[in-house]
């Protein structure tokens, strides 16, 4: 990740073992590592702080932990960086563990002794969650459309994940269609999570008639999002 050296800032060397309840190792895991650099900015399009960048460092490297689930990495000691006007995140560096049988594991590695360790704790940068939401649940309903050679007059219906209307209608304006196709209850139940869609479906079951072009589009835990075209196949 230090680019053969040339990144700022101490280089260290991170080692460790991947062991299961039982302690017994797993062997040859996936391994996806990344960090902020020096400064403590990362090489990332979503990161939006003021701190200094370097070209040199990349930021993210994949290996493979051995037959007895060793690993080992080399980087720059990673900087510290504020995530509100009082709070400090530690230096941590983030670690993405996938076995050969599909199980997964994401984990920080922290730096004994250092004074921020202490506050730190689990927290949601609002601001940044809504930006990434609005960004990509509008992106990939445009995308599914472009994919199926769809216009925004085809689309009968956008029915969206009801998790905050500001993210819905930023979708909507960016596939180009207006509020009276837009299929909306979260007035009525909030955000229940996975059961929004198909809660939303339900309730407008009766307006719905076959042929209707549907583009179903949702942004949820884990940071993910996805987006499918549907042909509604009867009338109520």
């Amino acid at each position: 990740m230090s680019n053969n050296g040339k990144a700022t800032g101490e280089l260290i060397k991170i080692e460790g073992k991947i062991l299961d309840k039982s302690c017994k190792p797993y062997p040859f895991c996936e391994i996806d590592i990344w960090q902020a650099n020096s400064y403590g900015t990362y090489n990332h399009e979503n990161d939006f702080s003021k701190n200094k960048i370097d070209e040199f460092f990349y930021g993210y490297k994949r290996i493979t932990s051995d037959k007895n689930g060793s690993y080992f990495f080399t980087t720059i000691f990673p900087g510290s960086y504020k995530i509100s006007k009082d709070i400090v995140r530690p230096p941590h560096i983030h670690l993405l563990v996938k076995t050969k049988n599909k199980k997964s594991l994401i984990t920080q590695i922290y730096f004994k002794n250092h004074p921020h360790n202490k506050n730190d704790f689990i927290y949601q940068e609002g601001k940044r969650v809504f930006k990434f939401a609005v960004t990509n649940m509008a992106n990939v309903s445009e995308e599914i459309m472009l994919k199926n050679n769809l216009k925004s007059n085809d689309i009968s219906y956008l029915v969206p994940h009801q998790a905050n209307k500001r993210i819905i209608d930023a979708t909507a304006k960016k596939m180009g269609i207006g509020d009276k196709k837009v299929l909306m209850n979260i007035e009525k139940y909030g955000n229940t999570t996975a059961g929004t869609i198909p809660l939303c479906l339900w309730d407008f079951e009766k307006k719905l008639k076959k042929g209707d072009n549907l583009i179903l589009s949702a942004f949820g835990g884990g940071f993910t999002w996805g987006s499918v075209y549907l042909k509604w196949s009867y009338n109520s």
